[in-house]
């Protein structure tokens, strides 16, 4: 069967937003009905507030907007879980989708289909005004007759030029706004669902959106978070004075796609596939031209004077961020210019794709740029500064204002920085790469091996203590308990020396093999990652970026022994005083809030690599792989 239960008004929405639960959709088409109820499109709301905005049919155009159905994506993570039993709507042009001819946006009566309708297909329209139309790919939806008089009408009206300001953001690798959603459907009883709320999410839930080591599993990060509180004018209508629109985009993390399984490699692995940090930029252009689209089909008197790009980045999505900047700098040869073309999105006359002028960037704000690309030419290796086309060069005119919030704790070989230095000042903060990112949950359980295995092989009848693995164990605790990962006056967790004893090989009889390791077993907290977030909202607003205040939600919230901590480190981002914290709020981070990101546990197949299996292992001395800014050796063609 082809399609997907097309969604209406009162189909049921769950919202992952503490205390927000199951919503009705609660708007719809006018005139457009599927078994007596209003067909949803994106742009229409649930009761939680959220706009349905992803996941969409877009060659399915209702009223103008395209068509929503199961499975659907809100603006605040909500999945649609309900829709019609009768009227199925799919993104291929064939007879599955219509097997009638239809018009789906009319200028007054109702389209209707009943339930008598065959499941494939939408029910011909009885209104003596609809005409008859057979969909072809790229046609728009027929217009009524009214509609048809106010297009007339458009036409005599002077075209106004606007400043299109527009807001990227690209997550981090294996970061998915919208599969954390999903995923947290099928979690639903650790969100207080009922039983019957629960099994119909489930009943929803594929095996990849249950996988404990995927994006559905995740958090949505700080760069999921911007972009809910950045201004979005797609779907409205702007008065005959305004000058100024908003338009915000959010691409998902390398090596993830929307309601699809992770691609491990060479995606997540190397930074490369069709998922990869290229692929993502290339989609981020397509992306903003759809919106583009749904913005001058409401708008259709306006045309673009100037446009203003803000972007930010997490992780590989912040080197896919800097990627885009450079290629907005081959003007009417950039990949946005070629995409606007190809969607004809009006511009002015005298607009002419002039970087720094007709196009500038205000802002770049990164989160821990790590490219991490690796490929057959340096054996895979994603420590190393060799990024294939990546571009990362950031020039002194690249942007208005660049910011960059680098993790001051992190120092795993896979996660080499990859510095925006010296041509921009970074903000080094307490914390490992997520830490800054905000991915972590609230509260997460740590069972880390913080050494690599130490070896022995002793006489069976010494004890395992006067083996040389235990004693190198033993002298390399003594250096972690230094580091206060545990507190000892609210004890959290426990370090200790794990280990295992097999017989010889050479000598089963009268020989054993020691092997002993440091462990780490704690719980620790998920809330610091906030205080990124509002470091980098407070240096974004200064610059003019078109950000919301930051909600007092649960989700949002700082708790109260982490204020005077984020008071500190916000006058230290704004220069105002140095980085000045007490001991004791050093302790309190370290121990209860700062995740432990570099240790030598196996994740069997995560990676994909072909060599590496300790995929978080520190470098050999500990401290952090940088590269510095400096210009690429590749040329965007």
């Amino acid at each position: 069967m082809s399609g997907k239960p097309a969604a209406r008004l009162s189909d049921p929405t769950a919202c992952p937003i503490p205390g927000h639960g199951v919503n009705p959709i609660a708007s719809g088409s006018p005139n457009v009905l599927f078994d007596n109820l209003s067909a949803a499109r994106q742009g229409d709301s649930s009761a939680c507030g959220g706009a349905l905005v992803g996941n969409v049919i877009p060659n399915v155009l209702i009223n103008g907007m395209p068509a929503t159905t199961l499975g659907s994506i809100g603006s605040h993570g909500n999945v649609v879980i309900g829709g019609s039993g009768t009227v199925l709507i799919g993104t291929t042009h064939n007879a599955a989708a219509f097997s009638a001819p239809v018009a789906l946006a009319i200028g007054s009566g109702a389209a209707h289909a009943s339930g008598t309708s065959a499941p494939n297909s939408l029910a011909p329209l009885t209104d003596t005004l609809a005409r008859t139309w057979q969909e072809e790919p790229g046609d728009p939806a027929p217009l009524g007759l009214e509609e048809e008089d106010e297009e007339e009408e458009l036409e005599e009206q002077t075209q106004q030029g606007i400043t299109l300001r527009v807001g990227f953001f690209f997550d981090g690798t294996g970061d998915n706004a919208s599969n954390v959603a999903l995923g947290a459907q099928c979690r639903a009883n650790q969100l207080g669902y009922d039983a019957a709320d629960e099994q119909a999410l489930l009943d929803y839930c594929p095996p990849h959106q249950m996988d404990p080591m995927s994006s559905y599993a995740r958090e949505r990060t700080n760069i999921a978070r911007l972009h809910d509180l950045y201004g979005d004018d797609v779907t409205r209508r702007l008065a005959d004075t305004e000058q100024k629109a908003e338009l915000r985009i959010y691409i998902e993390g390398v090596g993830t796609r929307t309601d699809q399984p992770d691609q491990q490699f060479p995606d997540m692995a190397l930074g490369a596939g069709d998922t990869g940090v290229i692929a993502k930029v290339e989609a981020s252009a397509e992306r903003c031209s759809n919106a583009l689209k749904t913005f001058f089909d409401l708008n259709p008197y306006k045309q673009i004077a100037s446009i203003e790009i803000d972007v930010f980045g997490f992780s590989r999505g912040a080197a896919a961020a800097r990627h885009f900047v450079n290629d907005l700098q081959r003007g009417g040869s950039s990949l946005l210019a070629q995409a606007m073309r190809k969607f004809k999105t009006p511009l002015t006359g005298c607009f002419a794709w002039r970087f720094g002028q007709d196009i500038q960037v205000t802002l770049v704000g990164l989160f821990d740029t790590v490219a991490a690309i690796g490929g057959l030419s340096d054996g895979w290796d994603v420590n190393d500064d060799q990024n294939g086309d990546l571009k990362l060069h950031l020039a002194k005119d690249s942007a208005k204002r660049v910011i960059h919030l680098v993790a001051g704790d992190e120092y795993r070989h896979n996660f080499s920085l990859n510095s925006t230095q010296p041509n921009f000042t970074e903000i080094v903060l307490p914390g490992s790469h997520g830490d800054i990112g905000g991915n972590y949950p609230l509260e997460a359980e740590e069972k880390l091996f913080l050494t690599r295995p130490f070896r022995d092989e002793i006489d069976n009848r010494l004890p395992n203590e006067e083996s040389q693995a235990w004693k190198q164990a033993s002298q390399a605790l003594q250096s972690w308990l230094q580091r206060g990962l545990i507190d000892l006056v609210h004890p959290n967790g426990k370090l200790f020396i794990d280990w295992r004893q097999v017989r010889s090989t050479d000598n089963p009889g009268r020989r054993k093999v020691i092997y002993a390791q440091v462990k780490l077993e704690r719980k620790v907290r998920g809330e610091y990652g906030r205080i990124p977030l509002r470091i980098m909202h407070a240096l974004a607003k200064d610059t003019g970026t078109p950000l919301r205040p930051i909600p007092n939600t649960s989700e949002l919230r700082l708790p109260v022994e982490l204020t005077l901590i984020a008071d500190k480190l916000m006058a230290y981002a704004q220069g105002k005083t140095p980085l000045n914290l007490e001991f004791e709020e050093q302790d309190l981070l370290y121990a209860h809030f700062l995740h432990q990101a570099a240790h030598w546990n196996v994740y069997p197949g995560e990676s994909g690599a072909l060599s590496v299996h300790f995929v978080n292992r520190p470098t050999r001395d500990g401290q952090r792989t940088i590269h510095p800014n400096k210009p690429d050796s590749v040329t965007l063609l």
